[in-house]
């Protein structure tokens, strides 16, 4: 009887701690921002609007959202939020720095669209800008470039106020 006792204390111990491993593989690091992986099995899905990418500045740090594009106007806060979300084909990625938000980019199909917001435009459709700008020259001319490796089509918007097709030629 006491070897069926320990079997059973024993199946009890292995059962508890496969159930606690199991609870905390559920456990961030205390970031609320998903975890970013390049891997095939973290592409993210082909908008039929493409994708809709803000920047903007907090210290000296770049910030950058890529949403999902849609024919609705999206608020300030829903843009900067740290609340990530891809479900249903529905993505909003914040990151703080240039190198993440290229492994987003990476993400991305070949072939995606994704339209670069800045203050301008927002500003002839929404009459306000938030804090939405454009980086330096040189993040930007990084960001184009990988997108060109990448097969991503990267629009911005022109002079006129259109989206200008393609923002980095092939």
């Amino acid at each position: 009887m006491l070897m069926g006792e320990i079997k059973y204390i024993k199946n009890c111990l292995i059962v508890t701690l496969i159930f606690l491993a199991f609870i905390l593989s559920g456990c961030g690091n205390g970031d609320n921002h998903l975890q970013i992986d390049n891997t095939k099995e973290g592409s993210l899905p082909h908008s039929m609007k493409g994708y809709e990418l803000y920047s903007w500045q907090v210290e000296n740090d770049w910030c950058f959202t890529l949403i999902t594009g849609t024919n609705r106007l999206k608020g300030y806060e829903e843009i900067t939020s740290d609340e990530d979300m891809i479900e249903d084909g529905w993505v909003k990625i914040t990151v703080r720095d240039v190198d993440s938000i290229k492994t987003i980019l990476g993400r991305l199909p070949e072939s995606e669209e994704v339209f670069w917001i800045d203050d301008k435009w927002l500003e002839q459709v929404q009459g306000e800008t938030g804090d939405f700008l454009l980086p330096d020259i040189e993040i930007v001319d990084d960001i184009k470039l990988y997108c060109r490796q990448l097969g991503i089509e990267l629009y911005k918007k022109g002079e006129t106020g259109d989206f200008v097709p393609p923002y980095i030629k092939k």
